[in-house]
């Protein structure tokens, strides 16, 4: 039973591991596509896109769920 979840572990973990790069080449996709919208623009299409969505803005950062998308002089800089 031990080694059971020793290697339950092991693959919960390595997918874990997956996701977190996938998550993070996704973000770096967003950033770099959207270079061409501000602050106000990118709060627009979420809300356009998500309507049903609780979708929040404060100062710098704009949060969807767990999504979080932070600017910088009114440009998109990382998004998590």
């Amino acid at each position: 039973m031990l080694f059971d979840q020793a290697i339950s572990y092991s693959y919960l973990d390595t997918s874990y591991e997956d996701q977190v790069k996938s998550n993070a080449v996704l973000g770096n996709l967003i950033v770099k596509g959207s270079k061409s919208y501000n602050q106000k623009d990118f709060l627009f299409l979420l809300r356009q896109a998500y309507p049903n969505e609780f979708i929040v803005e404060e100062g710098n950062k704009i949060t969807m769920g767990f999504n979080v998308f932070e600017f910088e002089n009114n440009q998109l800089v990382k998004a998590q």
